[in-house]
């Protein structure tokens, strides 16, 4: 399998277990790194536990597998943003034989499960020249 190419990251929803506020409704993002490609979402605002995004995505230019993705689970707040939960992927995790993946991941605050959000991906392996 090539590992090499471009992969895009779509942020669909999540299901969070933590919440950050007493009063109130939690608007989360999320942020995603690989390597030093950073992403951020934008924020649904007052959606609590349960946040959807339309057409977000994060494109990563991959050339190794092997490589983690890490994604951050943010509530948008004046003054400070709150940590909502954190997790982290391979990128072989999200390619599966040779396609995209529809999967929900789980993240973590403070070791103790906070939730899990939900990533689609689309895989377009490089194309070498000459070798079909």
């Amino acid at each position: 399998m090539a590992d090499e190419g471009s992969l895009r990251i779509w942020l669909l929803e999540a299901h969070l277990d933590h919440n950050t506020e007493t009063f109130g409704k939690m608007d989360p993002y999320v942020k995603m790194t690989c390597r030093e490609a950073e992403w951020k979402s934008s924020t649904d605002k007052d959606a609590g536990k349960r946040p959807k995004w339309h057409n977000e995505h994060f494109d990563v230019e991959v050339h190794y597998l092997g490589d983690e993705l890490h994604f951050h689970v943010w509530d948008d707040d004046i003054g400070k943003d709150e940590s909502i939960g954190v997790g982290s992927t391979k990128l072989s995790g999200l390619i599966v034989n040779g396609n995209g993946i529809d999967e929900w991941f789980p993240i973590q605050h403070k070791g103790e499960p906070a939730g899990k959000i939900h990533l689609k991906t689309e895989w377009h392996p490089k194309q070498h020249h000459g070798h079909h």
